[in-house]
Formats: C-alpha cells, structure tokens, sequence
C-alpha cells in the first residue's frame, strides 16, 4: 500500500539518502538519475518519471505519480488524443514482485490500462504481460455497497473485460495446455519404454 508524501520533497529527501556525486566520466544516464533525485517529484515530467521508473529509482513515490497521470490521460487517449507510451511502458515493464507490494496501485493502473486502444505492439505486448501478472479482482461500483454488483461481474454477467486483459487471460491458458500435452506425451514415452524393457 504507498503511503502519503509530500510531492515538494526530492527522491533524496523522501529516501532519506544522498548520494555522491557521479564521476565525472560516467554516462549522461546516471549522471541524469543523480540530478532527477535531487528534485522535486512533484516538478518531474513524465518522461523524467520514466526514465527514473525505467532504473527502478525511487519506486514508492514515483509510481502513485506515474499512475495518477496514466489514469487521468487515459480517457482522452480513447478520443484519439496524446498518450505517452514511454511513461506506460516503464510502468507495465517493472517486475511483477514490484506490483505484489503494490496491490491497489497495480489494478488501479489495470483499470486505466484496459481502457486505452490502438497502442503500439511493443507497449501492448508489455500491457498484456502486465494484465496476465495480476490476479483476478472483482468489479467494484460506487453505488454498490453490498458487492453483489461486484460477484454478478465476476460471474460474467457485469461489463466484458478490455481485449488486452483477454488476449493476456488466453495467452497464459494456451501456454498452460501446451505444457500439459507435453507433460502428457512424456509419461505415455516413459510408459512405453518401460514395456519394451519389460519385452526384453
């Protein structure tokens, strides 16, 4: 669950770390990351946010940032209007593990995630890798205090899920079966072998 900041505090301040000044040698990548860290997250641009997300800095505080701007760009990336794939792609591309620390933020980001159309094929592939990593969670409604709205969804009978989470769904079956016929058709040889020895 993140925990409330204050976005006028550097990534230096919110950790609680300094670090030393970057040789002066080093690449322009981790001389950027230094700089960013000293800054306000608050005052971060996304493609700030992404290329800090991208090195797995300062998580905690930059993916609630990354998030928010996500959802709230997303309707109007539906309408045809600008969305930034790059400030996606750092997102969905973090490591599952990242998300398990992260519960409320990942479907947040599922639910905005499964409203966007006609992205490129690199960040859909990412976004169906991230939606097929998240367990199931039941359709929530503001008028629905009960749940039952929720368990009907859950039963299918609420709103269809987005094709990118369905497309991800079948995906991780289809694997699942192939494995399994693997399996299957392993033991059968094994079987087999062991009655030709069984012959001799």
């Amino acid at each position: 669950m993140t925990q409330p900041f204050d976005p006028t505090q550097s990534l230096e301040r919110l950790e609680g770390q300094r670090w030393p000044d970057p040789p002066r040698d080093t690449t322009s990548l981790v001389q950027v990351v230094h700089a960013l860290r000293r800054r306000p997250v608050g005052d971060l641009r996304p493609d700030e946010l992404a290329r800090l997300i991208t090195q797995d800095v300062g998580l905690p505080w930059l993916l609630p940032i990354a998030v928010r701007i996500l959802r709230d760009t997303a309707p109007g990336q539906a309408a045809g209007g600008w969305y930034d794939d790059d400030l996606l792609y750092a997102v969905v591309t973090r490591n599952p593990r990242v998300w398990e620390q992260f519960p409320d933020l990942a479907h947040e980001l599922r639910r905005a995630v499964e409203t966007l159309v006609d992205l490129t094929r690199y960040v859909r592939d990412e976004a169906e890798t991230f939606l097929g990593s998240l367990p199931e969670a039941p359709v929530k409604y503001k008028d629905d205090p009960t749940g039952s709205k929720s368990e009907q969804a859950g039963r299918g009978e609420g709103p269809r899920r987005h094709p990118y989470a369905q497309h991800a769904k079948t995906a991780q079956t289809n694997a699942q079966s192939a494995v399994d016929s693997a399996q299957s058709a392993l033991e059968a040889s094994s079987s087999r072998g062991a009655s030709d020895r069984d012959l001799r």
